[in-house]
């Protein structure tokens, strides 16, 4: 068991902390296959002040296609928010080093609910 009561799954030779997370990669993977993403990594670790506060999200991927191939950005699945999160949401804004898709929702329909430019 995780923390707030969610079942680790692995999967794909990939470790999950949940299955809302699962969901959102198994989204992710469906994107890469149709040649419009790369996942780059897994649980990245990514400074955003220059004090070093850091922040794992969930995905780190690269665009594919268009105006923006090549250009990273990263993926969080939350299912709950948590005092913590919601610091470093607010310092993602101001210092993220590339833009963040947030995911909501439920395991059985993930749905995109923002995406956070970061302090590009």
């Amino acid at each position: 068991m995780a923390k707030y009561h969610n079942v680790k799954i692995t999967r794909y030779g990939i470790k999950f902390d949940s299955l809302l997370e699962l969901s959102v990669y198994e989204i992710l993977r469906n994107q890469e296959i149709q040649g419009l993403i790369r996942v780059v990594g897994v649980h990245p670790s990514v400074k955003i002040t220059d004090a070093g506060i850091l922040c794992k999200p969930d995905f780190e991927c690269m665009h594919n296609k268009g105006f923006t191939r090549g250009e990273l950005f990263y993926v969080e699945a939350k299912g709950m928010e948590t005092a913590t999160w919601r610091l470093k949401r607010r310092l993602w804004v101001c210092y993220g080093p590339a833009p963040i898709h947030i995911y909501k929702g439920t395991a059985a329909k993930p749905v995109l609910h923002e995406i956070i430019k970061g302090g590009i």
